[in-house]
């Protein structure tokens, strides 16, 4: 499976290597006054580059917030793989739009709601099922930590849980926006069944020191699984 990483490395500047006119050649020596400030403001420029090369470099990923005009539309999305943050396939992608018109949202709480999607309900034994992670806030003043993608924790398989037990210590270093915005920044989580027959997936959102919201849970997807 290919995926393009956020950043790409080898890219390089093209630069103009045409000499400069003859008149170039004719500039006036710089006084010492004239050299101290030129030096001052080199020196300056240089620390606010600095600062912001290392804003872009600790950041989890771009900076790729949705419109005010389509809150719920996303304009990307993101995994984990190999240590390093990469689109997510181009079908994952596709199916998170979707979600402007998703239909089976998990229920309002205190203006905000987790939602959990599928690319079908009937899939094969042995075939893998990925499953993405929303986050809405419907209304204004409620805080979204939209960058990641971040861990996902209390997720249910058939009632059993199968991903970490948030703790409600887990830390977040990134943008928070607070209006109405969906967030798509979760890791995906895959999965895999050898039985046959009616299966369940269900986020929970059970603890968080990130968001102050207890008892979020998200749609049920229920899966029929048959033998290939």
């Amino acid at each position: 499976m290919n995926a393009r990483e956020c950043h790409p490395e080898g890219l390089e500047a093209e630069f103009d290597e045409t000499p400069l006119p003859c008149a170039a050649t004719s500039l006036v020596e710089p006084s010492a006054m004239q050299h101290t400030i030129i030096l001052g403001c080199m020196k300056h420029v240089s620390t606010l580059c600095f600062s912001f090369l290392l804003v872009i470099v600790l950041l989890p990923i771009p900076l790729r917030a949705q419109s005010i005009a389509e809150p719920d539309i996303p304009t990307g999305l993101f995994e984990r793989k190999d240590g390093k943050i990469v689109n997510a396939p181009a079908e994952d992608f596709a199916l998170a739009k979707t979600y402007h018109s998703f239909k089976d949202k998990g229920a309002l709480v205190a203006g905000q709601r987790i939602t959990i999607m599928t690319h079908d309900q009937r899939y094969r034994t042995g075939e893998p099922v990925r499953v993405l992670h929303i986050l809405e806030a419907v209304e204004y003043g409620k805080d979204v930590h939209v960058m990641g993608p971040k861990k996902v924790y209390d997720e249910y398989v058939d009632g059993k849980l199968v991903t970490p037990k948030g703790s409600g210590n887990e830390s977040y270093h990134g943008m928070v926006v607070d209006r109405p915005i969906a967030d798509f920044n979760y890791e995906i989580t895959t999965y895999t069944f050898t039985e046959p027959g009616s299966h369940t997936i269900q986020w929970k959102w059970n603890a968080s020191s990130f968001i102050d919201i207890v008892g979020l849970t998200s749609n049920i997807i229920t899966l029929e699984v048959a033998k290939p």
